[in-house]
């Protein structure tokens, strides 16, 4: 039993979004730092507006990627 629960605990770990390291992402024209607080709330941080709303979107699907496609299926039924 032990090992089942661990097994599940290891894939579940494996599902959850990497907030760590660095992303090197095309399309931005200068640096943009992600912080998240310690609710997990991203803090976007770019110099311009166009940086920041690429960031944004990214981070958005990163964390709703399934709720993104949910909706564009449901919006997509006649």
């Amino acid at each position: 039993m032990d090992e089942a629960l661990r097994q599940m605990k290891d894939l579940a770990k494996k599902a959850l979004v990497c907030t760590d390291g660095t992303v090197a992402v095309s399309g931005l024209k200068d640096e943009v730092r992600v912080l998240r607080d310690n609710w997990g709330v991203p803090h976007i941080y770019a110099s311009g507006a166009e940086d920041l709303f690429l960031a944004l979107g990214y981070t958005h699907a990163q964390e709703r990627l399934w709720q993104l496609e949910f909706n564009r299926r449901l919006a997509a039924v006649p």
